[in-house]
């Protein structure tokens, strides 16, 4: 054994040895050396320091609502149960796929996905979610609609620039991407319905596009549910109008 490695071989002995005064509050493992603890990541230090992070705090919330449902006289839940959590990693998880695929009222889809008693492992199914979506589009409330809608419109008029309004929307933008758009609910029927452009677009559409679109915009229902919910609608043409529509 050459010099080196006989000194490299005593000094971990001696610090295997040596008193370990600092020690991680996360898991107790103890360090010789500050610099080391201050390096050290361990599971549970990293899941602290993810408390803040949108997707875990989505995780955290959805965790919340399961056990206050699965186990109403379960104690109030705080981050340190969570963290402590054996289905820690699959709610975080799951809150990555909630801003990922950007779900709309996610406080509802994390009731149906627990009430329809999927399994946690499934919950990122995104078929669920457009299954989910389509019924609740139709019964969410017109403020929440007409508010997602235009916010969905200003962005991408700020995006195009070059002073483009948000009332050119159905008419300066792609098909495709209002398509995806009312697929993904940003654009409610709330709006397309009660718009001259907004219908004027629907008529503009291929047989694909039709397809792709029609449970969404279903037009027999939405003439129904405007007829049903008439002063609303009148308040919705508007507020439409009062925003250059």
């Amino acid at each position: 054994m050459n010099l080196a490695m006989a000194d490299i071989i005593k000094t971990a002995a001696t610090n295997y040895k040596a008193p370990k005064k600092h020690m991680c509050k996360y898991c107790d493992r103890g360090f010789v050396k500050e610099t080391t603890l201050l390096a050290h990541m361990c599971e549970s230090k990293r899941r602290w320091e993810q408390k803040d992070e949108p997707h875990v705090r989505l995780g955290q919330q959805a965790y919340i609502i399961f056990f206050k449902q699965t186990q109403p006289n379960s104690n109030k839940l705080k981050y340190a149960d969570f963290v402590k959590s054996n289905y820690y990693n699959a709610f975080v998880k799951f809150g990555r796929f909630l801003i990922d695929y950007r779900v709309v009222n996610t406080k509802r889809y994390i009731e149906y996905v627990i009430n329809s008693k999927f399994k946690l492992d499934r919950w990122c199914t995104e078929q669920y979610y457009l299954d989910w979506l389509a019924g609740y589009l139709k019964t969410e409330h017109w403020e929440d609609a007409l508010t997602r809608s235009l916010v969905t419109m200003d962005k991408w008029a700020e995006s195009c620039g070059d002073n483009i309004q948000s009332s050119s929307y159905f008419f300066a933008n792609s098909s495709n991407k209002i398509v995806q758009d009312i697929i993904n609910g940003r654009i409610s029927c709330w709006v397309i319905f009660n718009t001259d452009t907004g219908k004027e677009f629907l008529g503009k559409l291929n047989d694909e596009q039709i397809q792709l679109v029609y449970e969404y915009i279903d037009p027999d229902y939405w003439r129904q549910y405007f007829i049903k919910f008439n002063r609303e609608s009148k308040i919705v043409k508007e507020t439409l109008k009062e925003v250059g529509f």
